[in-house]
């Protein structure tokens, strides 16, 4: 059999791979960027009471291990997981708006490592007008997962979604 004619399915089985492996290694780096970010800050912060974004502020301590590793690298990442699930799920128009979300989601998480805010909510004089702007980032994922949870080829993987997508 000629190497040749092989199916297209089997072409795209490297780069599937690999962005398979970088989902994986986003959960891996987002872990790192908020558990090493939260161990840099004083005392005073409280990952139960203050904001996760007040990690990568521009009076955080060591903000960059919120900032680069955290959201930076994490967001690039989850693009590159985006891009492997927008090959993989063409040219279904819902597999195609469910990647492009999770694409949506690595852009904004990128995003968020330049766009510091100014103060922690533990800084003196800081108030809570920060605190609605995590709200996309908490909605993207859920719809998202309710957009690939609707293809049908994708139902062993996506009842779990189904099951969690009300609480997410």
């Amino acid at each position: 059999m000629s190497t040749a004619t092989t199916s297209p399915v089997l072409a795209k089985e490297p780069f599937l791979r690999a962005a398979g492996v970088c989902g994986l290694l986003a959960l891996v780096t987002v872990s790192v960027g908020w558990i090493g970010g939260a161990l840099a800050q004083p005392d005073a912060y409280s990952s139960a009471d203050d904001d996760l974004s007040d990690l990568g502020a521009l009076t955080a301590n060591k903000a960059w291990i919120y900032n680069q590793i955290g959201d930076n690298l994490t967001g690039i990442l989850i693009i590159l997981l985006g891009l492997g699930l927008w090959r993989a799920l063409s040219p279904d128009v819902l597999g195609r708006i469910g990647a492009g979300a999770v694409m949506l989601i690595g852009l904004g998480g990128f995003l968020e490592g330049f766009l510091r805010l100014d103060c922690r909510g533990i800084d003196p004089g800081c108030t809570d007008c920060h605190r609605l702007r995590p709200l996309g980032s908490i909605n993207a994922p859920s719809g998202a997962a309710a957009i690939l949870a609707r293809r049908p080829n994708l139902t062993a993987v996506t009842v779990p979604n189904r099951a969690l997508t009300p609480f997410l």
